[in-house]
């Protein structure tokens, strides 16, 4: 005669709770970014401080202090993440490196060596054309910089949903 396993009742109902959970989790992240797509309200698509570390620890200087803009992961995520990222660094001696289209309101900031140290600028959530943009000094071995990113337009729904989807707790998928 042969020994039956039996498997324990509990577990299984704890895999199956746990998996419940997790998909209502990201039904209920669709629904809210379904919601907000169909009325309008994505947002504008703001950058944060990671944007301006990013873009600072991406400037080198050259032999006859110029600066120079290096690959780094930092820069690359930031680039992937908005295919209309921007940014411009302007150092004390009045020396500019840019990326992307850089609205004309912030080369002027730029060029008037601006003694603001930190400043945020929201686009209009009504005007998926607005522009969004942070502006940091940044202390280096070479001096000051001026650093402004940006991004133009509003955050899709697909960003929206990606967006909810990494902001889950990690703990509720283990």
């Amino acid at each position: 005669m042969k020994k039956m396993k039996f498997y324990s009742l509990k577990w299984r109902l704890i895999r199956r709770l746990v998996a419940l959970q997790a998909a209502t989790l990201v039904l209920i992240a669709i629904a809210f970014a379904f919601v907000f797509w169909i009325s309008g309200m994505s947002g504008i698509f703001a950058p944060d401080e990671h944007a301006i570390d990013a873009v600072s620890e991406s400037i080198a200087w050259n032999a006859d202090g110029s600066m120079r803009i290096t690959n780094t992961d930092d820069l690359g995520y930031q680039r992937d993440k908005a295919a209309d990222f921007w940014f411009l660094v302007r150092d004390q001696q009045g020396r500019m490196v840019s990326e992307g289209n850089v609205p004309a309101q912030y080369l002027a900031i730029a060029a008037s060596g601006s003694d603001i140290a930190e400043a945020r600028f929201n686009g209009d959530e009504d005007n998926p054309a607005t522009i969004a943009a942070r502006l940091q000094k940044i202390k280096t071995d070479h001096g000051d910089l001026l650093v402004i990113v940006g991004r133009q337009g509003s955050l899709s729904a697909g960003k929206l949903l990606l967006s909810s989807w990494r902001s889950l707790p990690v703990s509720c998928c283990r």
